[in-house]
């Protein structure tokens, strides 16, 4: 089941990700406190923008 995509998704289980491009949502916190991604839809190019 499922089916294949021709751009790459990936995990951020550390947060690093979402810090370097500044993707963190400033109202959102886990049980754990820690920052959050913004809840939306990111397109990054390769040059990061």
């Amino acid at each position: 089941p499922g089916c294949k995509v021709a751009y790459p998704i990936m995990a951020d289980p550390n947060r690093e990700i979402i810090k370097e491009l500044n993707m963190i949502d400033p109202d959102e916190r886990d049980p754990h406190g820690k920052p959050l991604p913004s809840r939306a839809l990111h397109i990054v190019a390769p040059n990061k923008q």
